[in-house]
């Protein structure tokens, strides 16, 4: 190795080591270390493998006083890790409230809501006739229902992420296609009933999808119901719409805080 060589190879080991402690002091909560480091010149901004910064870590694990140590000293707060997660965004998703506080938010996401329902899997019933089912699920309106509890999880429990518009445009437009099935069981004279939810989360500018997911289903979505009357399908599907609100309300705020 070239001697001139050695002094700048101690200095970048030197850097990555102090970065490295850095890092693990915010994870830790560690405020003075946090400073000594940096007054030491350690990297503010160095990151680990997978793209995250000290900003980050503090911010992810809620230790407010290390992430407002970390901006006085200008830490970049618009950084993304390898996944496009922001010190925000990590903090939002890990409910630090605290930290939000005192880290920039970006605008909330402008949404079109745009409900649909798919026919396809109203089979049979032991009470209607396939007419008769078909007008039953489209008076219950299963896909209204699902919009309704996405904007009353907003509004109450959504910490200003979306705003939703009346026409399309925006930011996004957010799909929520409904696929409620029935099917009658002769033996036991009860119809089985499940839900799907397809959601699809578009972004206006370029059209690209940002998140497709489909919420409930069967059994391994906690979907699978018996009734023993037509009176009995608009619950159970509206308890239904309501559980799965949040589930993707969250998942089309963080597609949309991840995408580049």
């Amino acid at each position: 190795m070239r001697i001139w060589l050695i002094p700048l190879l101690a200095f970048v080991l030197f850097g990555a080591d102090r970065g490295l402690d850095l890092r693990t002091a915010a994870r830790k909560g560690q405020t003075n270390q946090v400073d000594i480091l940096l007054k030491g010149g350690a990297p503010i901004d160095s990151a680990d493998k997978d793209g995250r910064t000290a900003l980050m870590l503090a911010a992810e694990h809620g230790h407010f006083a290390v992430v407002r140590l970390l901006l006085d000293r200008g830490a970049n707060t618009t950084l993304r890790d390898s996944q496009g997660w922001t010190a925000y965004s990590l903090a939002l998703t890990a409910g630090r409230d605290d930290v939000l506080k005192v880290l920039p938010s970006p605008p909330p996401m402008e949404v079109f809501l745009d409900p649909s329902w798919d026919r396809s899997s109203l089979y049979s019933s032991c009470f209607m006739s396939p007419a008769q089912l078909a007008d039953h699920m489209r008076a219950i309106g299963a896909q209204a229902m699902i919009a309704a509890a996405v904007r009353d999880f907003a509004k109450a429990n959504g910490r200003g992420r979306m705003e939703f518009i009346a026409t399309s445009g925006g930011d996004a437009t957010l799909y929520l296609r409904s696929r409620p099935s029935a099917s009658c069981i002769p033996q036991q004279s009860v119809d089985s009933l499940s839900l799907e939810i397809d959601v699809r989360l578009e972004r206006a500018a370029d059209r690209v999808m940002l998140l497709e997911k489909t919420f409930g289903g069967g059994l391994k979505g906690l979907h699978a119901r018996t009734v023993n009357s037509p009176a009995q399908y608009q619950p159970v599907f509206s308890g239904w719409a309501a559980s799965h609100a949040s589930q993707i309300y969250w998942a089309a705020v963080e597609a949309w805080l991840r995408a580049r």
